[in-house]
């Protein structure tokens, strides 16, 4: 679970990305915190990388494979 201090820094909002499932490997299309859906393991990743591989994440059977959701996103340029 991501934790915050300043919730004047946090706005809610919706989004596709939010409902989107990525797997290890597969680019990060929006920059931010995303969260593995087998072991709640929880990583800051940059757009236009790869999410993290099983030799970074390593997971045993019951997690089943890793597999990245966005929880929050880092805005860049804001207004």
């Amino acid at each position: 679970m991501a934790f915050f201090q300043n919730e004047e820094h946090l706005h809610q909002m919706t989004h596709k990305v939010f409902n989107m499932v990525f797997t290890a490997n597969d680019t990060v299309p929006v920059s931010g915190i995303y969260r593995c859906l087998g072991c709640s393991r929880e990583i800051a990743v940059t757009r236009g990388e790869p999410f993290p591989n099983n030799k970074h994440h390593p997971h045993g059977p019951p997690q089943g494979p890793i597999r990245w959701q966005m929880i929050v996103i880092a805005d860049h340029e804001p207004k």
